[in-house]
Protein backbone atom coordinates (compact mmCIF):
# COMPACT_ATOMS: atom_id res chain seq x y z
CA UNK A 1 0.00 0.00 0.00
CA UNK A 2 0.93 3.63 -0.10
CA UNK A 3 0.22 6.94 1.56
CA UNK A 4 -0.72 9.99 -0.45
CA UNK A 5 0.99 13.25 0.46
CA UNK A 6 0.40 16.75 -0.79
CA UNK A 7 2.77 19.68 -1.02
CA UNK A 8 3.37 22.87 -2.95
CA UNK A 9 6.27 23.10 -5.34
CA UNK A 10 8.36 26.24 -4.92
CA UNK A 11 9.12 28.03 -8.17
CA UNK A 12 11.75 30.75 -8.27
CA UNK A 13 13.45 32.50 -11.17
CA UNK A 14 15.93 29.64 -11.62
CA UNK A 15 14.22 26.36 -10.80
CA UNK A 16 11.21 24.45 -9.55
CA UNK A 17 11.86 22.98 -6.11
CA UNK A 18 10.13 19.67 -5.56
CA UNK A 19 9.89 16.98 -2.94
CA UNK A 20 13.23 15.39 -2.12
CA UNK A 21 13.15 11.68 -2.79
CA UNK A 22 15.29 9.03 -1.11
CA UNK A 23 18.47 7.66 -2.64
CA UNK A 24 16.83 4.70 -4.37
CA UNK A 25 20.16 2.91 -4.77
CA UNK A 26 20.31 2.63 -0.97
CA UNK A 27 16.84 1.07 -0.71
CA UNK A 28 16.23 -2.65 -0.80
CA UNK A 29 12.78 -2.12 -2.29
CA UNK A 30 12.22 -1.26 -5.94
CA UNK A 31 9.27 0.93 -4.91
CA UNK A 32 9.42 4.59 -5.86
CA UNK A 33 7.56 7.76 -5.03
CA UNK A 34 5.10 8.52 -7.82
CA UNK A 35 3.87 12.03 -8.59
CA UNK A 36 0.17 11.61 -9.26
CA UNK A 37 -0.84 15.10 -10.40
CA UNK A 38 -1.06 18.78 -9.48
CA UNK A 39 -4.46 20.31 -8.77
CA UNK A 40 -4.81 24.03 -8.06
CA UNK A 41 -1.10 24.35 -7.26
CA UNK A 42 -1.06 21.38 -4.86
CA UNK A 43 1.01 18.39 -5.96
CA UNK A 44 -0.08 14.90 -4.87
CA UNK A 45 2.40 12.05 -4.56
CA UNK A 46 2.03 8.39 -3.70
CA UNK A 47 4.65 7.19 -1.23
CA UNK A 48 4.89 3.39 -0.83
CA UNK A 49 4.93 2.15 2.76
CA UNK A 50 8.37 0.67 2.04
CA UNK A 51 9.84 4.14 1.36
CA UNK A 52 10.72 6.71 4.03
CA UNK A 53 10.72 10.33 2.97
CA UNK A 54 14.06 12.02 3.58
CA UNK A 55 14.33 15.35 5.36
CA UNK A 56 12.76 18.03 3.19
CA UNK A 57 13.84 21.62 2.53
CA UNK A 58 12.06 24.04 4.89
CA UNK A 59 9.82 25.57 2.21
CA UNK A 60 8.66 22.15 1.03
CA UNK A 61 8.33 20.76 4.58
CA UNK A 62 5.96 23.61 5.51
CA UNK A 63 3.39 22.46 2.97
CA UNK A 64 3.98 18.67 3.11
CA UNK A 65 1.23 16.67 4.75
CA UNK A 66 -0.59 13.36 4.56
CA UNK A 67 -3.78 13.62 2.54
CA UNK A 68 -7.17 12.80 3.96
CA UNK A 69 -8.56 11.29 0.78
CA UNK A 70 -12.17 12.36 0.32
CA UNK A 71 -14.30 10.89 -2.46
CA UNK A 72 -14.17 14.22 -4.31
CA UNK A 73 -10.37 14.51 -4.09
CA UNK A 74 -9.94 10.87 -5.10
CA UNK A 75 -12.10 11.47 -8.18
CA UNK A 76 -10.08 14.58 -9.09
CA UNK A 77 -6.79 12.69 -8.79
CA UNK A 78 -8.12 9.72 -10.77
CA UNK A 79 -9.38 12.11 -13.49
CA UNK A 80 -6.19 14.20 -13.73
CA UNK A 81 -3.33 11.80 -13.02
CA UNK A 82 -1.23 10.73 -16.03
CA UNK A 83 -0.17 7.53 -14.22
CA UNK A 84 -3.82 6.57 -13.68
CA UNK A 85 -4.56 7.27 -17.35
CA UNK A 86 -1.61 5.00 -18.23
CA UNK A 87 -2.96 2.20 -15.99
CA UNK A 88 -6.39 2.51 -17.62
CA UNK A 89 -4.81 2.33 -21.10
CA UNK A 90 -2.83 -0.78 -20.10
CA UNK A 91 -6.04 -2.44 -18.83
CA UNK A 92 -7.73 -1.78 -22.18
CA UNK A 93 -4.65 -3.08 -24.06
CA UNK A 94 -4.56 -6.25 -21.97
CA UNK A 95 -8.26 -6.87 -22.61
CA UNK A 96 -7.75 -6.23 -26.34
CA UNK A 97 -4.90 -8.77 -26.49
CA UNK A 98 -6.80 -11.46 -24.59
CA UNK A 99 -10.36 -10.87 -25.77
CA UNK A 100 -11.42 -10.29 -29.35
CA UNK A 101 -13.63 -7.25 -29.78
CA UNK A 102 -16.42 -9.40 -31.17
CA UNK A 103 -16.29 -11.58 -28.06
CA UNK A 104 -16.46 -8.57 -25.76
CA UNK A 105 -19.35 -7.08 -27.74
CA UNK A 106 -21.15 -10.41 -27.64
CA UNK A 107 -20.59 -10.54 -23.90
CA UNK A 108 -22.00 -7.02 -23.46
CA UNK A 109 -24.94 -7.75 -25.75
CA UNK A 110 -25.73 -10.92 -23.84
CA UNK A 111 -25.42 -9.11 -20.52
CA UNK A 112 -27.90 -6.49 -21.73
CA UNK A 113 -30.30 -9.25 -22.76
CA UNK A 114 -29.85 -10.94 -19.40
CA UNK A 115 -30.70 -7.78 -17.56
CA UNK A 116 -33.61 -7.03 -19.85
CA UNK A 117 -35.02 -10.54 -19.62
CA UNK A 118 -33.88 -11.11 -16.00
CA UNK A 119 -32.35 -14.47 -16.89
CA UNK A 120 -28.88 -15.94 -16.53
CA UNK A 121 -26.50 -16.36 -19.46
CA UNK A 122 -23.89 -18.23 -17.46
CA UNK A 123 -24.37 -21.33 -19.61
CA UNK A 124 -23.62 -19.55 -22.88
CA UNK A 125 -20.50 -20.94 -24.51
CA UNK A 126 -17.46 -18.85 -23.76
CA UNK A 127 -19.22 -16.31 -21.53
CA UNK A 128 -17.40 -17.28 -18.36
CA UNK A 129 -14.01 -17.49 -20.07
CA UNK A 130 -14.33 -14.08 -21.70
CA UNK A 131 -15.76 -12.50 -18.58
CA UNK A 132 -12.96 -13.96 -16.42
CA UNK A 133 -10.28 -12.50 -18.72
CA UNK A 134 -11.86 -9.05 -18.66
CA UNK A 135 -12.32 -9.15 -14.88
CA UNK A 136 -8.70 -10.27 -14.37
CA UNK A 137 -7.37 -7.32 -16.37
CA UNK A 138 -9.64 -4.88 -14.57
CA UNK A 139 -8.48 -6.34 -11.25
CA UNK A 140 -4.87 -5.72 -12.30
CA UNK A 141 -5.75 -2.07 -12.92
CA UNK A 142 -7.45 -1.83 -9.53
CA UNK A 143 -4.39 -3.35 -7.82
CA UNK A 144 -2.08 -0.88 -9.54
CA UNK A 145 -4.26 2.00 -8.31
CA UNK A 146 -4.32 0.47 -4.81
CA UNK A 147 -0.51 0.43 -4.80
CA UNK A 148 -0.68 4.18 -5.33
CA UNK A 149 -3.03 4.59 -2.36
CA UNK A 150 -6.08 5.18 -4.53
CA UNK A 151 -8.10 2.14 -3.49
Amino acid sequence: MATIYQYQKIIDQYTTHTLHEPDYEQLESADRIIELCTIDGITYVSVPDTVDLPKQPADIAKTLKVVSLTDDLKKQILDQSPIIAYIDIKVREKITVDVEQSQELRLLRNEMNRIREAMSIADEAGYKEINDKILAHRQWGTQEKEKLGLA
